[in-house]
């Protein structure tokens, strides 16, 4: 029965979303966000949790919470002059100025930063007509006579003042930019006198104004290079701005609030490619909708297809923004749909399955798409897609008295942005008049699927949904099939309940972990667009391809690897790492030259090397005895070995992995090729044939990668490795006399590194390799030509986005060095340097060949095919470089918070604290900042002496209030090495007064906070080192005034901050007791004041004292003042004497330090906290000094 179910039934649901008037609305969502959050003059791109928390509650106003994120992600993820153009009509700034602002005035305090520009044409009738001057027009055009642009110009100046003071009166810092703001060339001087045709915009006084923190506020006027004034039209002015900022969002503010049809309804949606046609051949297209069609067309072709347009009331721009349904009319290019009713109707299958599979990686998860396609290919079906495949959906037709089913749906964050999934179903709804699809309850976005459904049905967390099923007793059939079958009653159709089938059973525990042989094959890493969104100019997504963490690990027990060929360097540096591995079993290792010696290096068990003949390795196979085999031979030796293995595969269930750090098998498309940060892990996990790249072809690809799709041209690698890339074989490329003083360039084209890296990157590349006299690394210099111009801050956000959380790729500011990377498990890229076009970029990698280029490559792959954690035994390049006043360890263990940015923890009041600051700094006149005034200068801040940088967005707050803006060259929580000189760590540009103005107060912030940053990494590393695995705070011992900073500069060490104040956790200390009269009453006084939601720790002096704590219900007892034998035997005897009874935690504090520390260390004390971290610490040395040019001046900024 339905109710034996829990069976929730929802017929014609829709989302009802609760709505405000609209002619009150956006000035309460403003409002609201007012009185929670002051303003600022800095354009900052991010509120704290808290506000963005609030913001997107009160957008739920109008729309859902998952609309909100979404559009507020995607606005907030590009550069502030990218968001918004938007065109205000002067019927606005007359009838609805009012709305207009309130808008604004949320977006601005969002944090987003539309650039308006207005025209004033009614009021310019108005105006002439009253001064006896009748309007001309010509086409269209206003014809303008010197009388005119007269009265235009001065009511344009007017109408823009107004509009900025009434910004002003919400708390919107507004700048008005009246002139120089459009270059123009005389129209038709004859034909309409002086109106202007523009031909360039003033970007930059833009760009300032929003780095500022001001809204920019423009009229449609320009001026020639000769300075005559000439009036545009106002629809004019908008394009030209955003044909020239490329932004997401171009709106034309209307109050008739959208585009209508034939029977006077609002269009919704324009999707251009597909309707444009049709579009113009209805006869009700005509006039004003036409021209105005036209237009837009023609803008949106010249700009990037993520920018589109739309037109709408202004009391509805938050609606249009931030909600799938919008309410006015949207229009952009959009896709053609396409559709397939035949796999042999994809151009490109491995497409389809990364397509398939994308969200949806699991156990099997490639296997099982593989099956699927199968299915699909000995059954009737139909498929609708875009051309980039950011949304497609497999039909399975109406047969057997059973409705048509949607088998599977994908659709990426872009294609829900650009609405390709509505039209997805839209050509649905035309072609499959009944349809039954499923989706899980927890999908984000259930509520759209509500909307397109008559009817839906609930169980065990599925969704069953259906739309045109007229008939009672089909809806009742239907029902009661779900109810009782759920998800399975779609059988082998649905793909999603193939893949849950498939990770199901891939979970139940086996006796033997055995693998499926696949021959899938590969394809270049970056040859096609799979399951790539649409992108706006140079804005990339964060890492499609993320690493693979403990939670992916699904072996439970050591590996039993044999390494064939060990005596190279590569073998050696393999072997290490597998001897500090703690899953890996090294049972053979087979050399001919050292057989019968004993493999030194390798603790875990005596291992004597052999001399393994294929037939050996054959046998072994067939008797299951190995889990994994690396071949570390020189190129062509390793096949008859890989062919025993084939050999045995054939009479034995069992299938190791094998792992080939040659280049034999890296263009055969039955193995996998084993770069996992560019190549789907999942294929990697699922794969039982490894091909490993090579060292050059590693830096090369990854240094070229993230710029594929922005290539213009053949890049050009130089490459220079020590001599340990040439073998231990003697040759002149290893012989280290004839490398001194020397550099040797050798296969000058045609390198089989070339070959391999325009294969997998799908695009032709030229590589000159070297050999230089130090051991080892690679360093390469590789010039890119570009298709587009781009600036060096672009392209390195471009890497760092693609590279984000990999834990072996480092992106650098400066170009990266050899002597840095040696002995290192990554690869380092750096550089970024544009040339004087912006159409070429150089960038810098440097690799460890026999680490990142060979072992530890192999062990990556060998981790994620046998089933752990990806880095499992590897020290991560995020290492922190040991130096002779900070002593680390090779991993750093504790990282400080990796859930997102430490800024995002700061309260909006850290700004009104920097204000004071500056304020206590200059109480009265400034006379150096007059001395040098306001002409823009560079300077260069730099590091002097070694620790953690710390304080990035205080210093950034400074300058930002200064009038400046920062470019960093290094992030929060960096190892800052001097080598006994200094390191530039970032550029400060603004006017010289501000420069000197913010100089003093940053530089004591960032001292300060990066001097504790460096004591409590330092003093947590010597812990951990030490064993301790507990947590060290900081105390309440703080500067007032100062502490937010000092706090912060706790976290950025990896230490935790203790209790913020006196509010945050109550700690009873011996006044308290002794005032109380006992540690029971105090904490029940405590208890009954803080309620639930306040811990309380009690300061104690002995074990009675911490047993009459833990009775009275204490959440944290803190040993005061023990020694360090005491503090062991006390908390040893209270966790035993406690267990099970009271939940607890230990502290030990007073009088620790750095030096004493570890005589306090045992694992049952839970926090160690210390003033030390904090207190009298060194602090970190920094300089700001403006730059010079060549002649010794000080440089102009552009």
């Amino acid at each position: 029965m339905l109710s034996a179910c829990a069976v929730a039934v929802r017929a014609g649901a829709r989302r009802s979303v609760r709505r405000l008037p609209t002619r009150s609305r956006a000035a309460a969502v403003s409002a609201t966000l007012r009185r929670q959050q002051p303003f600022s003059s800095s354009a900052a791109r991010t509120t704290d949790l808290s506000t963005r928390g609030m913001i997107v509650q009160t957008l739920s106003s109008v729309g859902s919470k998952r609309e909100v994120q979404q559009y507020l992600s995607l606005f907030t993820s590009v550069s502030s002059q990218r968001f918004a153009v938007i065109k205000v009509g002067g019927a606005i700034l007359t009838d609805y100025l009012d709305e207009l602002c309130s808008s604004l005035a949320f977006l601005y305090t969002v944090g987003l930063y539309p650039i308006i520009v207005h025209g004033a044409g009614p009021q310019l009738n108005t105006l002439l007509e009253k001064a006896g001057v009748e309007p001309q027009f010509e086409e269209g055009i206003r014809v303008t006579d010197a009388k005119t642009l007269r009265v235009a110009r001065d009511l344009f100046l007017q109408e823009n003042l107004n509009l900025v003071q009434k910004l002003e009166e919400k708390g919107v810092h507004a700048q008005p930019l009246t002139t120089g703001m459009f270059r123009a060339e005389y129209l038709n001087k004859e034909k309409w006198g002086l109106v202007g045709k523009i031909t360039g915009v003033n970007k930059q006084s833009i760009e300032t104004a929003i780095s500022n923190g001001y809204l920019p506020i423009l009229t449609s006027m320009a001026e020639t290079d000769d300075g005559q004034i000439l009036n545009v039209n106002a629809d004019v002015a908008a394009a030209e701005l955003a044909r020239a900022l490329e932004p997401l969002k171009v709106v034309y503010l209307s109050e008739k609030g959208g585009l209508f049809d034939a029977v006077g309804q609002k269009i919704s949606a324009i999707n251009l490619d597909e309707e444009y046609d049709h579009l113009m051949s209805q006869s009700w297209v005509k006039y004003g909708t036409r021209l105005k069609i036209k237009e837009i067309k023609d803008l949106l072709d010249t700009l990037p297809r993520a920018t589109s347009v739309a037109i709408i009331h202004p009391g509805d721009l938050q609606k249009e923004l931030f909600t799938d349904s919008g309410a006015g009319t949207l229009i952009r290019r959009g896709s053609k749909l396409l559709s397939a009713s035949n796999l042999s109707d994809f151009k490109d299958l491995d497409a389809l399955k990364t397509v398939l599979i994308r969200d949806r990686e699991g156990p099997d998860a490639m296997a099982t798409v593989d099956k699927y396609l199968e299915f699909l290919g000995e059954n009737n079906f139909k498929a609708y897609f875009d051309g980039p495949m950011n949304a497609l959906a497999v039909v399975l037709p109406a047969r057997d008295g059973r409705q048509a089913t949607l088998a599977t749906l994908t659709i990426t964050k872009s294609g829900w942005l650009t609405n390709v999934a509505d039209n997805i179903f839209t050509a649905l709804r035309k072609e499959h008049p009944q349809l039954v699809w499923t989706v899980k309850e927890d999908d984000e976005n259930l509520g759209w699927f509500f909307d397109k459904a008559d009817g839906s049905i609930t169980r065990n967390g599925d969704v069953m949904f259906w739309y045109g099923i007229e008939s009672e007793d089909e809806v009742v059939k239907l029902m009661k099939d779900f109810s009782q079958n759920g998800r399975a009653m779609l059988g082998d159709s649905n793909l999603e309940s193939r893949l849950h089938r498939a990770a199901k059973n891939k979970s139940k525990p086996t006796a033997q972990q055995t693998r499926g042989y696949s021959t899938l094959a590969r394809r270049p890493i970056l040859s096609t667009p799979l399951g790539q969104t649409g992108r706006r100019g140079y804005v990339t997504q964060t890492n499609p391809n993320p690493p693979y963490g403990k939670k992916n690990a699904s072996m439970d027990r050591p590996a039993r690897v044999a390494l064939i060929g060990a005596r190279g360097y590569t073998g050696q540096e393999l072997i290490r790492l597998l001897d500090s591995h703690p899953n890996m079993d090294l049972c053979h290792v087979s050399s001919r030259e050292l057989a019968g010696q004993k493999l030194e290096g390798y603790n875990k068990r005596e291992v004597i090397y052999e001399n393994l003949s294929p037939e050996d390795v054959r046998d072994m196979e067939k008797r299951g005895d190995i889990d994994c085999w690396v071949m570390a031979l020189p190129n062509g030796v390793c096949k008859p070995f890989v062919e025993a293995l084939y050999e045995a595969r054939k009479s034995s269930s069992h299938q190791s992995v094998i792992v080939d750090l040659s280049a034999d098998y890296r263009f055969d498309n039955t193995w996998t090729y084993g770069l996992p940060e560019l190549v789907t892990r999942a294929n990697i996990a699922q794969a039982t044939q490894i091909a490993n790249p090579g060292c050059y072809a590693t830096a090369a690809q990854l240094g070229i990668a993230p710029l594929v799709p922005h290539i213009g041209g053949m890049p050009h690698v130089f490459g220079v490795s020590g001599y340990s890339g040439a073998g231990t074989k003697p040759s002149p490329k290893n012989d280290v006399n004839n490398l001194t003083d020397n550099i040797i360039p050798y296969s000058l084209t045609g390198h089989i590194h070339e070959r391999e890296v325009s294969t997998q990157l799908g695009s032709q590349i030229a590589f000159i390799p070297h050999v230089a006299v130090w051991f080892r690394g690679i360093h390469h210099t590789i010039s890119i030509p570009l298709n587009k111009t781009m600036t060096s801050r672009d392209i390195r956000q471009i890497y760092q986005d693609r590279y984000a959380g990999e834990k072996l790729v480092k992106v650098v500011g400066e170009a990266p060095l050899v002597k840095n990377i040696a002995g290192k498990h990554g690869v380092e890229i750096g550089g970024f340097e544009v040339d004087k076009t912006g159409r070429r970029v150089v960038v810098c990698a440097t690799i460890d060949n026999l680490l990142k280029g060979a072992a530890t490559q192999c062990l990556q792959n060998m981790n994620l095919a046998l089933g752990y954690a990806e880095y499992e035994g590897i020290p991560v390049i995020e290492t922190i470089a040991a130096s002779d006043k900070i002593p680390l360890p090779v991993t750093m263990i504790d990282q400080p918070i990796d859930h997102g940015a430490l800024e995002h923890l700061l309260p909006v009041s850290f700004k009104t604290q920097i204000t004071s600051w500056l304020a206590e700094d200059t109480p009265s006149f400034d006379v150096g900042g007059f001395v040098v005034g306001d002409a823009r200068r560079t300077a260069t801040l730099w590091g002097k002496s070694t620790g953690i940088l710390a304080g990035i967005p205080f210093f950034n707050e400074v300058f930002a209030q200064c009038g400046c803006t920062v470019e960093w060259h290094s992030r929060e929580g960096a190892h800052v090495e001097t080598h006994g000189g200094k390191t530039a760590l970032a550029t400060v540009e603004g006017p010289a007064r501000g420069l000197l103005e913010g100089e003093r107060v940053a530089l004591n912030i960032l001292a300060r906070c990066s001097g504790i940053a460096t004591m409590s990494r330092r003093l947590l590393v010597n812990l951990r080192t030490a064993g301790y695995k507990g947590t060290l705070a900081g105390t309440r011992k703080t500067t007032p005034g100062f502490r937010l900073v000092e706090k912060y500069g706790m976290l950025v060490g990896g230490a935790d901050t203790h209790r913020m104040d006196l509010s945050t956790m109550t700690m009873l200390k011996d006044n308290h007791v002794w005032s109380r009269g006992s540690i029971t009453d105090a904490v029940k006084a405590a208890k009954a004041a803080g309620g639930f939601s306040l811990k309380v720790e009690v300061e104690v002096q002995s074990e009675e004292e911490a047993d009459e704590a833990i009775a009275a219900g204490a959440d944290v007892v803190m040993l005061d003042n023990f020694t360090g034998e005491g503090v062991k035997v006390t908390s040893r005897s209270l966790k035993e004497k406690w267990q099970g009874k009271k939940q607890f935690l230990l502290e030990i504090s007073g009088g620790l330090t750095e030096d004493n520390a570890e005589q306090y260390i045992c694992n049952d004390i839970d926090i160690l906290s210390t003033s030390s971290i904090h207190q009298g610490v060194r602090h970190v040395d920094f300089s700001l000094k403006i730059d010079l040019d060549t002649e010794g001046g000080p440089k102009l900024s552009s």
